[in-house]
């Protein structure tokens, strides 16, 4: 949420007229749902934050880079 409202305010000064619209998707979904999901995040990170940060930084790197510096470099003709 906080990264999302720093980008609204971002966007907002960088251009005045445009229409900006921040959304918190989980309003979208079924009440139960939000609140199985918020309330489990934060148990998971007052319990477990080592999990927490294991599984950001198992997730925040792009699945394809490798896979494709692989691809383009077999690919590449050799001297």
């Amino acid at each position: 949420m906080r990264a999302a409202e720093a980008v609204e305010l971002a966007l907002r000064k960088a251009s005045p007229e445009a229409e900006v619209t921040n959304l918190d998707v989980l309003t979208l979904m079924p009440p139960a749902f939000a609140k199985v999901y918020r309330d489990g995040y934060f148990d998971l990170v007052a319990k477990s934050p080592r999990a927490v940060g294991w599984l950001y930084e198992a997730t925040d790197r792009p699945f394809h880079r490798l896979a494709c510096k692989r691809a383009l470099s077999a690919r590449r003709p050799r001297n």
